[in-house]
């Protein structure tokens, strides 16, 4: 992983799967076409991130 630039700490933290479900419908997100449309923007910057090859 790429240290933060500018001087901006970045925080990963993980998720309750419950919250991320509960987010979601608060904001009227369709969750399974949210996590399509990640995934299909990460295809092409995945070799960048070091996320490439097929899925597993």
């Amino acid at each position: 992983m790429a240290p933060p630039t500018g001087g901006q700490a970045r925080v990963v933290r993980a998720e309750r799967r419950e919250d991320v479900f509960r987010r979601a419908a608060e904001q009227g997100v369709d969750l399974d076409a949210h996590i399509e449309f990640v995934i299909q923007a990460l295809e092409g910057v995945g070799p960048k991130l070091g996320l490439a090859g097929p899925a597993a």
